[in-house]
């Protein structure tokens, strides 16, 4: 081979090695389905620590469904379809922008595993029992999505806290609350392991936000009657504290 075409044998290596990398950087990453995302930990929130660590921004990015709270405690989050929420103490809810931080928050990406009917007029505690007992393991993270006309709905939120910044027990007995009677909307709820105690809250934590998004929080007690359960199962868990 002649040194012309040896160099041209070099350019063509060079241009195919370039013409790889464009396509392999302009290439869309391939979104992780099953994950659950966690910001901060439950106890780092019952001791007070309310400062911000992540963006909503930071949050979306990880999921489309799920719930937390935002920097100083302000108000109860809600995630659904990929947009985040804030119910505030006064009873209004309010689409958040990306540039807000939180200091927890639990967010995936839902596809729906299985689904169980609820049958029959139930309270909150019936809700939890026949969806645990549905659960195909109790040691698995589960975003929980139910969608419908609640026969009522009682939520709580609380105010936005100062430094030093009281513990969360003291926050609590200031919540505000709000009954809504025959209310269209989507429940939004993660089951936790037990072994999880320090890092989130085990078994079920449930969040409501109203189909015209006017209304929601932090949901205390419920009454439904024939709705339908679905449920997504993650593998893994990814938590970041910092």
């Amino acid at each position: 081979m002649n040194r012309l075409a040896q160099v041209a044998l070099v350019l063509v290596v060079i241009a195919a090695v370039l013409v790889a990398a464009i396509l392999t950087l302009a290439a869309p990453l391939k979104q992780d389905r099953e994950s659950l995302y966690q910001v901060g930990s439950l106890n780092d929130l019952v001791e007070g620590k309310y400062d911000g660590i992540a963006s909503v921004g930071d949050i979306l990015s990880q999921g489309d469904i799920g719930l937390g709270t935002f920097d100083g405690l302000d108000g109860e989050m809600m995630v659904l379809d990929g947009k985040c929420y804030k119910a505030r103490a006064d009873g209004t809810v309010q689409v958040i922008s990306a540039g807000e931080t939180t200091p927890f928050a639990q967010v995936t990406r839902f596809d729906v595993d299985s689904t169980i009917d609820l049958q029959g007029h139930l309270n909150l505690s019936e809700v939890e029992g026949l969806v645990e007992a549905a659960l195909p393991s109790s040691s698995s993270f589960y975003l929980i999505k139910i969608t419908g006309t609640f026969d009522n709905v009682t939520v709580r939120s609380v105010p936005k806290q100062a430094a030093p910044y009281p513990p969360l027990a003291d926050v609590v007995e200031n919540q505000t609350v709000f009954d809504h009677e025959g209310i269209e909307g989507t429940l939004i709820g993660l089951w936790s392991p037990s072994d999880t105690s320090v890092l989130s809250s085990t078994e079920f934590h449930f969040h409501f936000l109203s189909s015209d998004r006017t209304k929601g929080g932090h949901v205390l007690d419920l009454d439904l009657t024939d709705l339908r359960a679905e449920w997504d199962l993650t593998s893994r868990y990814v938590v970041d504290l910092e």
